[in-house]
């Protein structure tokens, strides 16, 4: 906001972040609470109920949907992704998902190519054929815990690159680092 208010010093809880402070917060933030209802990947989508289910919908490819398919071709009704519950917020990059659990922690499962998922993916392979070497993608075809990584507050997701705030405050990144 300070090119709107030049006069003003950014600041979020008394801390000067145009000047690169970095001290923890005295109080740790709650957790998210609030469903997000929704994000928008490339040609698919990602719902939060207020029950705490996830709901997607769009083009299936590299199990982005969630539901252990790799491809399904499009879904144009939301379904619901079994097996996961009490989530509150959802993030979506280009081919990938987040989702924040009531307890802090954060799943996720779509494309890891530049490792956005925050773990090893299961992946999928195609058997070689007579046209065709055999392939494997880098994928996670239904939601996975990321381990060790706990008391997450918020999500966010871009192209190719995942982030997470925690209760003390800290921001935590992986996957590209393009920019």
């Amino acid at each position: 906001c300070s090119y709107l208010l030049p006069s003003t010093t950014p600041n979020l809880g008394g801390l000067l972040v145009d000047r690169g402070d970095t001290r923890p917060f005295e109080q740790p933030l709650p957790i998210n609470t609030q469903p997000k209802r929704l994000a928008l990947g490339n040609s698919f989508a990602i719902g939060v109920k207020e029950d705490g289910t996830v709901w997607s919908w769009g083009s299936q490819s590299c199990g982005r949907l969630g539901t252990g398919a790799m491809w399904e071709g499009t879904t144009n009704t939301p379904t619901q992704i079994t097996g996961i519950a009490d989530f509150v917020e959802v993030a979506a990059g280009s081919n990938h998902i987040l989702a924040l659990r009531k307890d802090g922690t954060v799943w996720s499962w779509g494309e890891n190519k530049q490792g956005q998922l925050g773990y090893k993916e299961d992946g999928y392979a195609e058997a070689a054929t007579s046209q065709y070497k055999a392939v494997y993608y880098s994928c996670q075809l239904t939601p996975k815990q990321i381990p060790d990584l706990k008391d997450v507050v918020s999500i966010g997701a871009g192209s190719s690159f995942s982030l997470a705030l925690d209760k003390q405050g800290r921001v935590w990144g992986w996957g590209s680092n393009a920019h």
